[in-house]
């Protein structure tokens, strides 16, 4: 989900209206890293559960 905001974020058209308001899909930049940052710590939390389950079986 994360590369896909960081895709979808850089393949958006930005501009400004006639009014002079920026439109832009900012809020896809911090949502991408939560979610790269969410990814990793759910890798790590089961890798850990993995190594420690496996060195008790031994």
């Amino acid at each position: 989900m994360g590369f896909f905001c960081f895709f979808a974020k850089a393949n958006s058209v930005e501009y400004i209206d006639s009014e002079g308001f920026l439109h832009e899909n900012f809020w896809m930049i911090p949502v991408g890293y939560l979610f790269l940052s969410a990814g990793m710590i759910v890798f790590l939390c089961i890798g850990i559960r993995t190594i420690r389950n496996r060195m008790k079986k031994h």
